[in-house]
């Protein structure tokens, strides 16, 4: 499902943009929100814990505030001045926030994140893994889509297109990813995923923005086989790492983690590129900006494959 969803975003989103506007792509969540929401309520059997649990707004706000703060400084930082005023509050609010998170969960008798799950076991190993799998996939889109359109001179629609190949290999491959997991344990194919996401971004990266369009689906192929074999692996790793029920919270901590290091991915790759390129939209300087950024999401991937081979325990090996 998520391959299909990965195939539809570019496309669909492409031909939104190219025909209703950038804004038209936000109203799509709307009716797929609601669908979601209706087949929850109907079809998704209740599992909540049987000791209920108080809300912890605290420990929420801290999170929040200290994730958007992390997010706002690597966006603005640059515009703003690393050295400014409104960077070094973002830096401090950055650094006191997690420590004040911490202090708050300690002393909650039921907080929001047990900090007893992170310290050890295959919950914090997962978690690393998610947020290294996004964070160099999310920021190559948003580059690819800048590449396509600003230096290649494709539209929209025709940049959606252009990495439909991610899409369809993600799609066709997951359904074997079980087979793996299940013949060898989530080792094998999260460490293999990761070192293919990782290879498919230093393809892009030395092919670079010029390179034969067969090259770049190439790239976009072997990321998408990557992905197809560690999207499953890597939330299955946090939920079997908990009592089963607390089987909710460890696949959003997953799922948290993925969507925090799409969004650090997006604005420190961004950052990179604005500061390598010296805010060039095309030409020479654009493509070196384009290198440098999506060096960065290749190391972070391959960062990711060495914590997965390093630290992700087999089942088997485990009982």
């Amino acid at each position: 499902m998520a391959g299909c969803g990965l195939a539809v975003r570019p496309t669909l989103g492409g031909l939104a943009v190219q025909t209703l506007g950038w804004q038209s792509i936000f109203w799509v969540n709307v009716p797929i929100s609601a669908a979601a929401l209706a087949l929850t309520l109907r079809h998704v059997p209740e599992s909540r814990n049987p000791r209920a649990r108080t809300l912890d707004p605290l420990g929420q706000v801290l999170a929040v505030v200290s994730l958007g703060l992390l997010t706002f400084l690597a966006v603005q930082g640059r515009e703003l001045g690393w050295t400014s005023p409104a960077a070094l509050l973002c830096a401090a609010g950055c650094v006191a926030g997690p420590l004040a998170f911490i202090a708050v969960e300690r002393r909650r008798r039921e907080p929001m994140v047990p900090l007893r799950l992170l310290r050890r076991g295959q919950l914090p190993v997962a978690v690393v893994v998610a947020a290294a799998m996004t964070f160099g996939m999310y920021g190559l889109f948003m580059l690819a889509s800048l590449m396509f359109q600003q230096e290649r001179g494709a539209s929209a629609l025709g940049a959606g297109l252009a990495m439909l190949p991610l899409a369809v290999a993600a799609t066709a491959l997951s359904p074997l990813t079980g087979r793996l997991v299940t013949r060898h344990g989530p080792r094998l194919p999260m460490t293999a995923g990761m070192a293919a996401m990782g290879s498919g971004v230093l393809m892009f990266a030395v092919a670079g923005a010029d390179a034969n369009l067969l090259v770049l689906e190439i790239a976009f192929t072997v990321i998408g086989v990557g992905l197809a074999l560690n999207t499953g692996p890597v939330v299955g790793v946090a939920v079997s790492a908990v009592a089963p029920e607390l089987a909710g919270l460890a696949s959003g901590i997953a799922n948290l983690a993925r969507m925090f290091g799409a969004t650090l991915g997006v604005a420190v790759q961004g950052t990179v590129m604005a500061i390598a390129s010296g805010g060039t939209a095309s030409g020479p300087h654009f493509v070196h900006g384009l290198r440098a950024a999506v060096t960065i999401g290749c190391a972070v991937e391959f960062a990711g494959a060495v914590v997965a081979f390093r630290f992700v325990r087999d089942a088997r090996a485990s009982q």
